[in-house]
């Protein structure tokens, strides 16, 4: 495990209320500004760093030790990394894993991203928790204004997420049994999320976040989801008349994530934010039509505080916050689905897509 001694270069987080920590720096030199927020997972740090939905997060890790498996380049989540920036307690220099192709500094280092070590994480995870995520900067220079870096923070311009995230044109992905096919609307998808759909049995067409709702219905597809995607500078209200209009052409919709949110704003949901979000892969879940509580992998901020029109289906364990909503002919979750390791709710959701497009397995 890493020592940190006197060698190692110095890092500053500066929060936007003023507040500044020091620590050790490890992967790229430079500065970051970003959505503090903290993650409870103890594996899985490559896919939350490549995450589509972390754009912008500059992220505490709760579990103390982070790095001891390496990293790989087959579990990316995205083409590259998405984090702003990484805060842990310790990371391990000297991982050890068949599949590692190198260790998560070496790899930080590559991807641009900003790191600290050498923090007390529990501290500054019960900061965020008690007084809510915060925007603050990561710097590997030594602010020398504080009141400078604080309004630098508060006036950095955030940008809508889903933009920078989308795929750029229209993609078909087939399946080898000929399966329903699928139209994914490209919120900012991952990557383990499609392979899902089709280890389902699904083919697909994925679609840029702005197709049409005539285009969606020219696919000749039998259902469309709506993928998860980054919160960064997203406005629900910007895709509400283009989700109202892909939800009235009558397919079955399942939506996931962001899409959940926008999909629920379109259909005259209220949107509001958690003080500090759902982050992890160990959120509990409680459907309410069955009474099961779920283990589920989850990243947002966003909720939905009334459903409009809809049937609240799935319920924080914890909060009590809307996690699924059921709609005439769609439903949709604030988690992640996957088809494999079954600590999520995988037979539920997968057993709804096939219902969704009537191909339920007999």
């Amino acid at each position: 495990m890493v020592a940190y001694g006197a060698q190692r270069s110095p890092a500053w987080l500066v929060l936007e209320d003023g507040r500044v920590i020091e620590g050790v720096s490890f992967g790229a030199k430079g500065e970051q500004i970003g959505r503090l927020v903290f993650n409870t997972a103890c594996v899985g740090y490559q896919q939350m760093l490549t995450d589509p939905d972390s754009l912008g997060q500059i992220v505490v890790q709760a579990f103390p030790c982070i790095g001891n498996y390496g990293v790989n380049g087959e579990d990316f989540e995205s083409p590259g990394a998405t984090v702003h920036g990484l805060l842990v307690r310790e990371w391990c220099e000297a991982p050890s894993n068949f599949r590692m192709s190198g260790d998560i500094g070496g790899f930080m280092k590559e991807q641009g991203i900003v790191g600290m070590c050498g923090i007390d994480t529990r501290a500054l995870v019960r900061a965020i928790r008690d007084g809510g995520e915060q925007r603050c900067l990561l710097t590997t220079e030594r602010p020398a204004d504080l009141a400078a870096a604080v309004t630098k923070i508060k006036g950095e311009n955030i940008t809508d997420g889903i933009t920078k995230t989308t795929c750029d044109k229209m993609e078909s992905i087939a399946t080898e049994n000929d399966g329903p096919r699928l139209a994914v609307l490209d919120l900012g998808c991952k990557r383990s999320f499609l392979d899902s759909l089709r280890a389902a049995g699904f083919a697909l067409t994925v679609c840029p976040a702005g197709t049409k709702a005539q285009a969606l219905a020219g696919l000749g597809a039998e259902g469309i989801v709506l993928s998860s995607g980054p919160e960064f500078g997203v406005e629900p209200g910007a895709y509400a008349k283009q989700l109202e209009e892909i939800y009235k052409l009558g397919l079955p919709i399942l939506a996931v994530g962001l899409g959940h949110v926008l999909l629920g704003a379109a259909l005259g949901g209220k949107v509001g934010a958690l003080t500090h979000g759902h982050r992890g892969a160990n959120i509990p879940v409680t459907d309410l039509r069955s009474g099961r509580t779920v283990i589920t992998s989850q990243n947002h901020g966003l909720i939905l505080e009334s459903v409009g029109a809809g049937e609240v289906s799935h319920r924080n364990l914890s909060d009590g916050s809307c996690e699924g909503v059921r709609y005439p002919n769609a439903m949709s979750v604030a988690f992640i689905p996957a088809y494999e390791r079954g600590h999520m709710n995988t037979g539920d959701i997968f057993r709804a897509y096939r219902t969704m497009v009537k191909k339920e397995e007999k």
